[in-house]
């Protein structure tokens, strides 16, 4: 170490300074990369989590209408009404069955797909 302290200030200061200097860069490269494999991560959650969760949400409110649907359909007298509320079921069945073929590929933890299964045993006798 006599070697550097033979040295200049002002070349010790330097080299000090390069030193640190490459400590950063060296940092913002590993930043840089961690980064990076973090939005891929981020971008496969939304893309698996995020839109089946909407999807799910549509579909839940979807099936609740229907079943508002089919509460009124209970309660009415008039044929024509009856009609309505029959077609109005069929268009909002028909949009639970989208929302459901859409987020079927989504399904991928064990659980989801066993949920999934027992409600594909359940739900078409409902409301039919």
């Amino acid at each position: 170490m006599k070697w550097f302290g033979n040295l200049k200030t002002a070349t010790k200061i330097i080299s000090a300074f390069l030193i640190v200097s490459i400590i950063l860069a060296a940092l913002g490269v590993y930043s840089v990369v961690t980064l990076r494999s973090t939005n891929e991560r981020m971008q496969e959650m939304y893309n698996n989590n995020l839109i089946s969760v909407k999807e799910l949400s549509s579909a839940q409110i979807d099936y609740q209408r229907m079943r508002v649907n089919v509460r009124d359909l209970s309660f009415e007298t008039v044929a024509t009404e009856k009609t309505r509320i029959t077609e109005n079921i069929a268009s909002i069945r028909q949009s639970v069955n989208d929302r459901l073929t859409i987020y079927r590929p989504l399904a991928t933890t064990p659980e989801e797909i066993e949920l999934l299964r027992n409600f594909d045993a359940e739900y078409p006798g409902r409301f039919v």
